[in-house]
């Protein structure tokens, strides 16, 4: 019988209790090396899917190269926890093998030695599941971190879609615009046309300034008063031009009557402006009556206010019929002539002999 066998039969009760217990422990330790192991398989996975987050994420925003930045320091960590790792199962392995030479071989020193084995046993258990909860931290801090990058990565998807979808918008509608801006040019050429081709009398109801001087003119050149209405159709339907509105006879006498009332406050203005002026009259009979012509010379001041000095014009102020050929007496129907404003001045200035007025 080999010494071995005498020795186990040799062996107290206490001892047989110790070297279960160490070989139960002993079959702990080796149950968790496929823990361990799927830890690493399980961590290089994340670290391969870390990687090709990375990858994908580095093109969307500067902000991911620092989650990039955060995850290669967190490798670098496990790194050091991988290294830790395999110093623990290097040292587990020194264990092991000291514990199948205690069982192969009893000696009274082993004692000892088995205790300081199943301690350091025990510090390693605790490290490595302190090791773990440090991996299963960083698991989740990983996976928090990954979270983030998708979301920031899905906001900017978002953000592009829209940008792209109003760029196109954009386009479409610089691309319809030369069809518009031809629509609104041709609309506003035919407005234009028609406004042009079309000549209103009346403006909100009353005859326009344009219109009555129109009149005007057509009586000063002879015109009838009751077919001035008719003449300016007549020369805007040659003209290709439409004319809404007609004028009677009795508005183009009242347009020759506000025309008059409008000579005499441009000849008032005139007067009141002039430094000087010359009145000359001349005169005619027709069947032993007599007619009087009256003019009045005088500067006038320039109506466009372009800068022009005054020029020398001769106004008419009317024909009248006086029994009185005498040149007072020409001269007092002259003054009857400017109007009630002007007669007691004109009389005062001739009173006076005033060298400012010449009567002809």
């Amino acid at each position: 019988m080999p010494w071995q066998q005498l020795g186990a039969k040799k062996r107290s009760k206490a001892q047989k209790e110790q070297l279960s217990t160490v070989n139960t422990k002993c079959a702990d330790a080796a149950t968790l090396e496929p823990s361990v192991d799927s830890l690493k398989a399980s961590l290089s996975s994340m670290q391969e899917k870390l990687e090709a987050t990375q990858f994908a994420l580095s093109s969307v925003s500067d902000n991911l190269d620092k989650a990039q930045d955060k995850c290669t320091g967190l490798y670098s960590t496990l790194h050091v926890e991988r290294r830790k790792l395999q110093r623990t199962a290097a040292r587990k392995g020194l264990l092991e093998r000291q514990i199948k030479l205690l069982k192969s071989v009893e000696l009274p020193a082993t004692r000892d030695d088995a205790a300081h084995a199943i301690k350091l046993l025990g510090e390693t258990k605790s490290e490595k599941m302190h090791l773990e909860s440090r991996l299963s931290k960083l698991m989740e801090k990983c996976a928090l971190e990954a979270s983030h990058s998708r979301q920031k990565q899905s906001d900017l998807q978002e953000q592009l879609a829209a940008l792209k979808q109003r760029s196109r918008n954009l386009q479409k509608c610089c691309n319809r615009m030369p069809d518009i801006k031809a629509k609104v040019i041709k609309r506003a050429k035919d407005y234009a046309n028609k406004e042009n081709r079309t000549y209103k009398l009346l403006h909100k109801g009353v005859y326009s300034p344009e219109a009555r001087e129109l009149a005007r003119t057509l009586v000063a050149a002879g015109c009838s008063r009751e077919y001035v209405g008719r003449v300016i159709k007549a020369i805007c339907k040659n003209a290709g031009v439409t004319v809404q509105g007609s004028m009677s006879r009795r508005t183009v006498s009242r347009a020759v009557l506000e025309g008059g009332i409008a000579a005499q406050i441009q000849i008032g203005h005139e007067l009141a402006q002039a430094e000087a002026f010359t009145v000359s009259e001349d005169g005619t009979s027709n069947k032993h009556v007599p007619y009087d012509s009256h003019h009045i010379n005088l500067k006038v001041p320039s109506y466009t206010n372009d800068g022009t000095e005054p020029t020398h014009e001769n106004h008419l102020l009317g024909i009248t019929s006086s029994p009185d050929q005498t040149a007072e007496g020409q001269a007092e129907d002259t003054v009857e002539n400017l109007g009630m404003p002007w007669k007691y001045k004109l009389k005062a200035l001739l009173q006076n002999g005033s060298n400012n007025i010449c009567v002809l």
